[in-house]
């Protein structure tokens, strides 16, 4: 147990992984940045993974009405 409630957990483990991996110079851009472009998707759900948080990724085919 941590002491945290889930919403807590939720919150600030991504953020703390985040700021690692700024400090650790994972993320080299600075700015206003978007998270699916900078951040590196595997080692930042493993890191979120070894904090205890269970991630479920599900795939979903989404039908954009295009017919051909």
């Amino acid at each position: 147990k941590t002491g945290l409630t889930a919403m807590m957990r939720t919150t600030a483990y991504p953020a703390a992984e985040s700021a690692l991996l700024l400090a650790r110079g994972t993320i080299e851009q600075r700015g206003v940045l978007l998270a699916e472009e900078v951040v590196p998707g595997e080692p930042y759900l493993r890191a979120l993974r070894a904090r205890g948080l269970r991630i479920q990724e599900k795939e979903t085919q989404v039908d954009n009405g295009d017919e051909g």
